[in-house]
């Protein structure tokens, strides 16, 4: 019989949340406590992780993993039953692919209708069903809340994530305002295009704007790419106004 830990964590700390992937993995989250908790109960196990992913998202990586590995008389360890899913038929399709299918158990340090011991009762079923429902509903509930506190500052000029589109900065209070610096080589970039962005070239524009000695927000020559977005952000203005 092995035992298998399942750790997943949703999103990182705020203050990491700007730094790309590959910077996160040593990051310091929820999910280095859940293994420690499931470590201290059971000393022996194999952890499979995902990080930074939904519990309503049925594809995720280390769920798979966990799911190929489990054999009869396994055991799958999880803090609480909202790291495995936090929608209620997502919850009860993997319980019934590790308890029925896989003929493992599943163990939540939560207690919440799981048992070390043996099957649980039809109570004890009924009462995880349960816990699956309250989840997805407090899932929702936080992803409702979210999105309309988001809706509140994009209505006020207030940035929602601490970054400004190009030819903006943040300013105080989150608010978000031009900068001087990105307007010069926006108009630059409108001169050198002549009224015809949709006909620019991205490495022409990248090159014109080297030329004149411009530089991007990381204090480099542009590239193609920096240049195909301040096109794409002259071609949404010239939208919107028209």
């Amino acid at each position: 019989m092995s035992t298998y830990g399942y750790v997943r964590s949703s999103q990182p700390p705020k203050a990491y949340r700007d730094r790309p992937p590959e910077e996160l993995t040593d990051v310091p989250l929820g999910i280095e406590s859940q293994r420690r908790d499931i470590l201290a109960r059971f000393p022996d196990t194999v952890f499979f992780e995902d990080r930074f992913r939904s519990g309503r998202n049925a594809r995720r990586p280390g769920l798979q993993a966990l799911l190929d590995a489990v054999k009869p008389g396994d055991v799958v360890v999880v803090t609480r039953l909202d790291r495995l899913a936090r929608d209620s038929a997502l919850a009860v399709h993997l319980e019934f692919e590790i308890e029925r299918v896989r003929e493992a158990r599943v163990v939540s340090l939560a207690g919440e209708g799981t048992s070390i011991d043996g099957p649980p009762d039809p109570t004890a079923v009924f009462l995880r069903r349960v816990l699956a429902a309250q989840a997805e509903l407090q899932a929702a509930q936080a992803s409702s809340s979210t999105k309309a506190a988001l809706a509140v500052k994009r209505a006020a000029g207030r940035s929602t994530n601490g970054v400004a589109t190009y030819g903006n900065k943040v300013g105080t209070d989150g608010l978000i305002v031009p900068d001087a610096d990105e307007q010069k080589v926006l108009s630059a970039v409108l001169t050198f295009t002549r009224g015809r962005l949709w006909e620019a070239s991205p490495q022409e524009v990248a090159n014109y704007l080297n030329r004149q000695g411009f530089r991007n927000r990381a204090g480099r020559p542009f590239g193609r790419t920096g240049a195909l977005r301040i096109i794409r952000r002259l071609t949404q203005q010239e939208t919107a106004s028209a």
